[in-house]
């Protein structure tokens, strides 16, 4: 799971997953044996300043993460529940750099009139699942990219990692809303 981190190995997917608790009170040493070894989680007295937490976020996360917290901790903080996630992938069916084009991107504002923003556009030719209808997500289209290793990725059981893409079945906040409540309780669409 999330839990265990996945690094290198030659499959071109690296996540780390950093989980910590600090708390302003005595930390007993049976909570912390159960953090470390249920969860992989840091448990620790809560610090007078960040710094402590953000390096350790930041060697937990190979630097990817360098500052997570920033200020100082408010004094009636009772504890501090931190959870931080480092995800370099190469994609399993690479993109060509030439082949990036700029377009037209048009964010949901609510309530106000939008206008596009440009933005860099990969594009490809190649096998890939994809669904111009899911029925369980309300008729959203949905588009499916494996990471890592190609072999991996042709798999009959697929790739340890892919980037999931949902485009609502109409524009607009309700439609979006829908779709990300139909996300959370409909079974995989892949």
């Amino acid at each position: 799971g999330l839990l265990s981190s996945a690094r290198g190995n030659g499959s071109g997917v690296s996540l780390r997953v950093a989980n910590g608790v600090w708390a302003g009170t005595a930390v007993r040493p049976k909570f912390i044996e159960s953090s470390t070894r249920i969860h992989r989680a840091q448990a620790a007295p809560l610090p007078s300043s960040y710094e402590p937490v953000n390096s350790w976020v930041q060697s937990r996360t190979d630097g990817e993460v360098p500052k997570l917290l920033s200020g100082t901790p408010d004094p009636l903080t009772v504890s501090l529940l931190v959870s931080a996630v480092s995800f370099k992938g190469v994609w399993a069916e690479r993109f060509e750099r030439e082949r990036t084009a700029e377009g037209a991107f048009w964010p949901l504002s609510p309530g106000a009139a939008t206008a596009s923003q440009p933005a860099n556009f990969m594009r490809r030719k190649g096998a890939a699942w994809a669904s111009p209808t899911v029925a369980a997500l309300g008729g959203a289209a949905a588009l499916r990219l494996d990471y890592g290793d190609a072999d991996a990725a042709a798999d009959s059981k697929g790739a340890g990692f892919c980037a999931l893409f949902v485009l609502p079945a109409e524009a607009g906040e309700a439609s979006l809303a829908a779709t990300i409540a139909a996300l959370r309780t409909a079974p995989s669409p892949v």
